[in-house]
């Protein structure tokens, strides 16, 4: 994956003119794959009939500072539900 020096050039400058490492650190956490997450509603009760049905299935589900949000871990990585 490439990122538009563009891109880099103004965060750079406009976030990061004083801090080259926090800088370097940014630039580094743009290349990480991004974690896999998922939104249940709380409001529909299909959200936890899914969540248990994934469970039993492998999924991990570890809470996120959104408590209606979670990371996903899972063996299976077809895009199905």
């Amino acid at each position: 994956m490439s990122i538009s020096p563009a891109f880099l050039q103004y965060f750079e400058k406009e976030f990061f003119a004083e801090d080259s490492r926090g800088f370097e650190d940014f630039r580094k956490s743009l290349l990480r794959p991004l974690k896999k997450t998922i939104r249940l509603n709380p409001n529909r009760p299909s959200a936890e009939t899914f969540r248990r049905r994934k469970t039993t299935e492998g999924w991990t589900f570890t809470p996120t500072q959104n408590p209606t949000a979670f990371r996903v871990d899972r063996e299976d990585v077809s895009t199905a539900l």
